[in-house]
């Protein structure tokens, strides 16, 4: 792993892991003294360390980091044990023997959850990191420890939040599975669990593909029977055998996120926008103007968006042949859009939409046509009208 960041080893450090005590293991890694699944350090016996043999799926790129990660195991310090309670006498315990008793008594045939410290070499000349670890929780749990278990995230999100953001093509944030685990095959939110999940990294951020193929289930009545461990609402732990069961159901009996008929109509609607948008690009370039496409895109949704849109700028640049290029872009015609020039000031000396002849009780429409244009709006809800008003 090249051109190591700190921010790396931040994110490697921030993944929860399930493990336990490696009591079965023939080899331990040579840092400490005896081949025991608890021991003390080689270069110094006052410091008792112990290893933990993950069960559940590693950061990828721990793999990457130079150092040594002999048998896939973790190494903890006693200092790895202060999130968690032991017994009163165990931090002013100084019989090794008697101290290396009280951790195999606390963490012999538990569940545990902890987080990878990767404690880097400062003497070594070259760059080197030791896979350490904290432990954040213990728990006695009656499961099969040669079997791999898989993280679930769920987004901060409600269901209906997360079915828009997929519609919308926004990033999908896990709060507590960032970057360093491969994409989830399924996450669950509210009572669902999603699957025929196809993800893109989008500038380090994960957005859903493929949203005509993401299906749903409710959760399975066993689906809580199934979860070895939950952290919090955002993540919790099921097996890798029951996680593909549940991506056999939700592939046979899922059901669409969005029904063919609304994702056809969507499908249409951005392609008749990325149409439209391809045409005002190409009107503007008619009329010899040019702009950054990120600044057109923001125009367009502004006035998708908003009833008043402002383009502020130096006399010149083409703020109102902007705006024209928009309407005739919409197909509209001189009946259906109009420029009004006024002052800065507003202080106009002649009336911008008419005024009332109280002697013949008759209305005078001003002749910028703003009057008449309106009252077509008003007649024909149906139709699409634009008003652009040009500082003089």
């Amino acid at each position: 792993m090249k051109n190591i960041k700190q921010e790396d080893i931040k994110a490697i450090q921030d993944c929860y892991i399930l493990g336990h005590l490696a009591l079965d293991e023939k080899f331990f890694p040579s840092i400490g003294e005896e081949q025991k699944p608890i021991t003390y350090l080689k270069k110094n016996p006052e410091y008792v360390l112990f290893y933990i043999k993950p069960i559940s799926t590693i950061p990828k790129r721990i793999y990457e980091l130079p150092g040594p990660f002999e048998n896939n195991l973790f190494i903890g310090f006693e200092k790895a044990l202060e999130n968690v309670p032991m017994s009163p006498d165990f931090w002013s315990e100084k019989d090794i023997k008697i101290k290396k008793e009280r951790i195999y008594e606390r963490l012999a045939n538990k569940l545990i959850l902890f987080k990878p410290f990767m404690k880097k070499e400062e003497k070594s000349k070259n760059e080197l990191f030791y896979r350490n670890l904290v432990i954040f929780d213990i728990e006695t749990a009656n499961i099969d420890f040669t079997k791999r278990y898989i993280p679930i995230p769920s987004p901060s999100m409600s269901k209906y939040e997360l079915e828009k953001a997929i519609m919308q093509q926004l990033p999908i944030e896990l709060p507590l599975y960032n970057s360093e685990f491969e994409d989830p095959e399924i996450i669950i939110c509210d009572d669902y669990i999603y699957g025929n999940l196809n993800w893109t990294n989008q500038k380090g951020k994960r957005i859903l593909a493929s949203i005509g193929d993401i299906k749903k289930i409710k959760f399975p009545n066993d689906f809580y029977d199934n979860v070895i461990y939950k952290v919090s609402d955002e993540l919790l732990f099921i097996s890798e055998d029951y996680k593909n069961r549940l991506k056999e159901i939700i592939e046979q009996n899922g059901s669409y996120i969005f029904n063919k008929e609304d994702f056809q109509i969507y499908r249409d609607s951005v392609k008749s926008e990325i149409k439209f948008l391809e045409k005002f690009k190409q009107y503007l370039f008619n009329e010899g103007l040019c702009y950054r496409d990120i600044d057109l895109y923001n125009f367009h949704v502004c006035l998708k968006t908003n009833p008043l849109t402002i383009i502020s700028g130096m006399a010149g640049t083409g703020k109102t042949r902007l705006a024209v290029a928009y309407a005739k872009a919409l197909g509209l015609d001189e009946e259906h859009y109009t420029v009004i020039p006024i002052s800065p000031a507003y202080t106009e000396p002649a009336d911008i939409i008419g005024y009332l002849n109280t002697s013949k009780e008759e209305f005078i429409p001003s002749e910028t046509g703003i009057a008449d244009i309106l009252k077509r709006a008003h007649d024909r809800k149906d139709e699409l009208f634009m008003h652009s008003v040009k500082l003089l």
